[in-house]
């Protein structure tokens, strides 16, 4: 259903003029059959919508990956990095993976503000952490 309405809403962009190109992330997948299962449902709407709206659907598609990526950007120097869920939203988690260099943080819609303020503070504060791993209480 999510991925669903990503869709709709990225062709209704799209008939409207507005260069819409979301980043759909499966979160919590094992295997790749998994994720191909996926992959074949979102290429179905995806037909099925640029047909009905008379657009073609820009968007990536890939996997969150839970656990911590080591060397992952020696492999793929265009790997994205980041967290997603409720500690994506939390401020010290924000400015930490800012200090890591992690491209992303996500999380759900009521901590979208905190969120971006606590982004602009790691910024903003980023002399204050140089050789700091994670501050001190």
């Amino acid at each position: 259903m999510q991925i669903q309405a990503i869709l709709e809403a990225t062709a209704h962009c799209s008939k409207e003029g507005v260069n819409a190109q979301p980043e759909i992330m499966v979160p919590q997948v094992i295997t790749t059959q998994e994720l191909a299962h996926v992959k074949r449902t979102v290429d179905e709407l995806k037909q099925k919508l640029e047909q009905e709206v008379g657009v073609e659907l820009k968007f990536k598609f890939g996997t969150m990956i839970e656990m911590a990526v080591r060397n992952g950007r020696k492999a793929r120097e265009d790997l994205k990095i980041g967290i997603c869920g409720e500690q994506g939203g939390h401020p010290e988690t924000i400015r930490f993976c800012h200090h890591v260099g992690l491209d992303y943080v996500s999380c759900s819609g009521p901590r979208v503000p905190i969120a971006r303020l606590a982004a602009a503070v790691a910024i903003l504060r980023e002399k204050d952490y140089v050789g700091v791993i994670w501050p001190a209480a």
